[in-house]
Protein backbone atom coordinates (compact mmCIF):
# COMPACT_ATOMS: atom_id res chain seq x y z
CA UNK A 1 0.00 0.00 0.00
CA UNK A 2 1.58 3.17 -1.08
CA UNK A 3 1.69 6.70 0.98
CA UNK A 4 -0.93 8.91 0.28
CA UNK A 5 -0.64 13.07 0.22
CA UNK A 6 -2.96 16.14 -0.85
CA UNK A 7 -2.56 17.74 -3.89
CA UNK A 8 -1.49 21.51 -2.86
CA UNK A 9 -3.54 23.08 -5.79
CA UNK A 10 -6.69 21.13 -5.40
CA UNK A 11 -7.09 19.13 -2.38
CA UNK A 12 -6.82 15.82 -4.39
CA UNK A 13 -5.32 12.40 -2.76
CA UNK A 14 -2.57 11.25 -5.04
CA UNK A 15 -0.13 8.56 -4.33
CA UNK A 16 3.25 10.33 -2.12
CA UNK A 17 5.41 9.99 -5.09
CA UNK A 18 3.57 11.73 -7.62
CA UNK A 19 5.15 14.87 -9.45
CA UNK A 20 1.73 15.90 -11.34
CA UNK A 21 -1.57 15.50 -9.95
CA UNK A 22 -3.77 13.36 -11.77
CA UNK A 23 -7.27 15.45 -10.73
CA UNK A 24 -5.51 19.32 -11.59
CA UNK A 25 -2.76 18.52 -13.95
CA UNK A 26 -0.37 21.02 -12.02
CA UNK A 27 3.37 20.36 -10.97
CA UNK A 28 3.60 18.97 -7.20
CA UNK A 29 7.23 19.47 -7.13
CA UNK A 30 8.89 21.91 -5.25
CA UNK A 31 12.12 24.11 -5.92
CA UNK A 32 15.01 22.10 -5.19
CA UNK A 33 13.04 18.63 -4.84
CA UNK A 34 11.48 20.23 -1.72
CA UNK A 35 8.18 18.92 -0.48
CA UNK A 36 5.50 21.23 -1.19
CA UNK A 37 2.95 22.74 1.35
CA UNK A 38 -0.65 21.23 1.92
CA UNK A 39 -3.41 24.09 1.33
CA UNK A 40 -6.77 22.64 1.25
CA UNK A 41 -9.38 25.32 0.41
CA UNK A 42 -12.92 24.58 1.69
CA UNK A 43 -15.87 25.46 -0.34
CA UNK A 44 -17.92 25.48 3.02
CA UNK A 45 -19.57 28.58 3.71
CA UNK A 46 -19.22 30.15 7.55
CA UNK A 47 -23.07 30.94 7.85
CA UNK A 48 -25.34 28.02 10.26
CA UNK A 49 -27.02 26.05 7.84
CA UNK A 50 -29.62 25.63 11.26
CA UNK A 51 -30.18 29.18 11.95
CA UNK A 52 -30.33 29.88 8.10
CA UNK A 53 -33.13 27.16 8.31
CA UNK A 54 -35.12 28.76 10.64
CA UNK A 55 -35.19 32.03 9.96
CA UNK A 56 -36.32 30.32 6.13
CA UNK A 57 -39.24 28.96 7.41
CA UNK A 58 -40.23 31.70 10.14
CA UNK A 59 -39.42 34.66 7.61
CA UNK A 60 -38.76 33.43 4.68
CA UNK A 61 -41.56 35.70 2.80
CA UNK A 62 -39.54 38.68 3.85
CA UNK A 63 -36.55 37.23 2.72
CA UNK A 64 -34.35 37.06 6.00
CA UNK A 65 -32.61 34.41 5.31
CA UNK A 66 -31.47 35.45 2.28
CA UNK A 67 -30.28 38.53 3.92
CA UNK A 68 -28.34 36.51 6.25
CA UNK A 69 -26.21 34.44 3.57
CA UNK A 70 -25.52 37.48 1.74
CA UNK A 71 -27.90 37.73 -1.17
CA UNK A 72 -29.28 41.03 -0.67
CA UNK A 73 -30.63 41.38 -4.20
CA UNK A 74 -33.09 38.61 -4.19
CA UNK A 75 -33.61 39.26 -0.31
CA UNK A 76 -35.05 42.31 -1.36
CA UNK A 77 -36.89 40.67 -4.29
CA UNK A 78 -38.26 38.00 -1.55
CA UNK A 79 -39.47 40.94 0.13
CA UNK A 80 -40.94 43.00 -2.44
CA UNK A 81 -43.05 39.84 -3.82
CA UNK A 82 -43.52 37.34 -0.72
CA UNK A 83 -40.67 35.13 -1.49
CA UNK A 84 -42.02 35.09 -4.77
CA UNK A 85 -45.55 34.08 -4.39
CA UNK A 86 -44.59 31.60 -1.75
CA UNK A 87 -42.73 29.61 -4.34
CA UNK A 88 -39.93 30.58 -4.05
CA UNK A 89 -39.64 30.85 -0.20
CA UNK A 90 -40.81 27.03 -0.29
CA UNK A 91 -37.76 26.24 -2.94
CA UNK A 92 -35.45 28.06 -0.54
CA UNK A 93 -36.57 26.11 2.62
CA UNK A 94 -35.91 22.61 0.52
CA UNK A 95 -32.08 23.62 -0.60
CA UNK A 96 -31.58 24.67 3.15
CA UNK A 97 -32.64 21.52 4.46
CA UNK A 98 -30.99 19.31 1.97
CA UNK A 99 -27.74 20.88 2.32
CA UNK A 100 -27.26 22.42 -1.87
CA UNK A 101 -27.89 25.70 -0.56
CA UNK A 102 -25.04 28.34 -1.52
CA UNK A 103 -23.93 31.79 0.16
CA UNK A 104 -23.92 35.24 -1.81
CA UNK A 105 -20.07 34.09 -2.32
CA UNK A 106 -21.47 30.44 -4.08
CA UNK A 107 -20.22 28.80 -0.85
CA UNK A 108 -22.35 25.80 0.29
CA UNK A 109 -23.86 26.47 3.75
CA UNK A 110 -23.48 22.92 5.65
CA UNK A 111 -22.52 23.79 9.33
Amino acid sequence: MSQKKFCKYCGAVIDQDSIICPECGRKLEGLNGSTPHIIIQSNTSSKSKIVALLLAIFLGELGIHRFYVGKVGTGILWLLTAGLCGIGWIYDIVKIATGTATDGAGMVIRN
